[in-house]
């Protein structure tokens, strides 16, 4: 099972292409939940990392698991700034998405670059209801 690796400029517009590039690179029961993933991985790039910067890259990589499973994964350039926690501001919940729409999920690396990884196995439940759960505040059983 090989792995497909795509790199991408660090500029806002290029986030469709990146989400587009990995649906059609996973399986159909899984796309809705790596879209929203691969989307919220690359916009967090973008935003907190050097990725954003000019000249700055994001690379994606897919790689199919044993029973039915795949692993994609966003990697940035490293530390540029780390968001401050606020109370009142709207963003925030990414990662708590990404650990409600993936079965499992992780972050590895350091100032040189991050890696956020999720595996998917199948549609257990509606992206939507994945979202909802998000949404009331905590991971719901898959």
């Amino acid at each position: 099972m090989s792995t497909l690796i795509a790199r991408y400029p660090g500029l806002a517009d290029q986030i469709p292409h990146i989400r587009a590039w990995t649906v059609e690179h996973v399986p159909a029961d899984v796309a809705d939940e790596v879209a929203l993933v691969v989307t919220e991985a690359a916009t967090n790039a973008l935003r907190h990392s050097r990725s954003g910067l000019p000249s700055g890259t994001i690379t994606v990589s897919i790689r199919p698991l044993r029973r039915g499973r795949v692993r994609v994964a966003v990697t940035d350039q490293g530390d540029l700034h780390k968001p401050e926690p606020e109370a009142d501001r709207d963003g925030g919940r990414g990662l708590h998405l990404i650990h409600e729409l993936a079965t499992e999920c992780g972050l590895t690396g350091g100032p040189s670059g991050h890696t956020l990884w999720a595996e998917f196995t199948g549609a257990r439940r509606t992206w939507r209801q994945r979202i909802a759960g998000v949404l009331r505040g905590g991971r719901t059983s898959p």
